[in-house]
């Protein structure tokens, strides 16, 4: 079995990848780019931060430090670029991300005592 970091680690790569999806898009066609960044931010981030946190922090990652890289890496980029952070976004994807980590926490608690 893999150590936690690894998959800490893991959802760190991935969630960077994820987040530079939107600045890819800006090479697409105005009306392409604007449907798939709002789709992006508004439907991609917040499952990202759920479905990874929660794919981490079940096999033993810790919760977290599992919560905090798909927020950041959200909000970083967009704030380099100057870019304007939607509230909705914003929230969803802070939201879903501790909720994924906790829940993935206590997977893991239930599997480790059986």
């Amino acid at each position: 079995m893999k150590k936690p970091g690894f998959y800490l680690l893991l959802e760190i790569v991935l969630c960077l990848l994820l987040s530079l999806l939107p600045h890819l898009l800006m090479l697409w066609p105005q009306n392409a780019m604007t449907v798939l960044a709002i789709l992006s931010s508004h439907v991609l981030y917040p499952a990202m931060a759920l479905l990874l946190p929660l794919w981490a922090a079940r096999r033993g990652a810790a919760a977290f430090l599992c919560a905090l890289p798909p927020f950041l890496l959200y909000l970083i980029p967009q704030a380099l670029l100057g870019l304007t952070l939607s509230a909705l976004p914003t929230i969803l994807t802070l939201l879903f991300s501790v909720l994924g980590a906790n829940l993935g926490a206590e997977l893991y608690n239930r599997k480790s005592k059986e």
